[in-house]
C-alpha cells in the first residue's frame, strides 16, 4: 500500500542520516528526466531562533562537477504518488542471474515472487524548478 506524501518525505529524508544511499527522479517541463541525490532536510535547531531554512528540504542536483555539487531545494509537493511499484533486484538475485549468464546486459523483469524490494514510484512534473 502506497505511503501518503508526507511519510513518504519523511522516511526520504531519514534515509541519508541512515547512511542509505537514494537517487530521486523529476521530470522536468522541458520533457527531461532529472536525478537529484543526497536528500536532506535542514532541520529547526532547539534553543536556537528560526531562520529561513528550518523544515527546508535540500538535494544535489545530479553528478559532482569539479567536485562541487549543486544543491537545489526540493519542495514537498514534488512527493506525489503514482500507481506505479518497480521491483528492484536484491544483491542475491543479481549474482543468480549473472551466475546464469555472466554476458547479460540486461536483468528482469522481476516478479512479485522474486527476491526483489517493491519501490513505490514518486513522480511529479515540474512546474516551477529553476536549476
Amino acid at each position: 500500500m502506497p505511503q501518503p506524501p508526507l511519510k513518504s518525505q519523511e522516511l526520504a529524508c531519514d534515509c541519508r542520516s541512515q547512511n542509505v544511499p537514494t537517487a530521486f527522479l523529476l521530470l522536468h517541463d522541458d520533457g527531461n528526466l532529472h536525478i537529484y541525490l543526497q536528500l536532506e532536510k535542514f532541520k529547526t535547531c532547539m534553543g536556537l531562533p528560526a531562520i529561513v531554512w528550518d523544515d527546508t528540504m535540500f538535494a544535489q542536483k545530479g553528478e559532482l562537477y569539479h567536485n562541487n555539487g549543486q544543491l537545489v531545494i526540493w519542495r514537498p509537493e514534488y512527493f506525489r504518488q503514482v500507481n506505479v511499484a518497480i521491483c528492484v533486484p536484491l544483491a542475491n538475485t543479481i549474482d543468480t542471474a549473472f551466475a546464469g549468464d555472466a554476458d547479460a546486459l540486461q536483468l528482469g523483469p522481476f516478479a512479485d515472487d522474486d527476491a526483489v524490494l517493491k519501490i513505490t514510484v514518486v513522480w511529479q512534473p515540474n512546474q516551477n524548478l529553476s536549476n
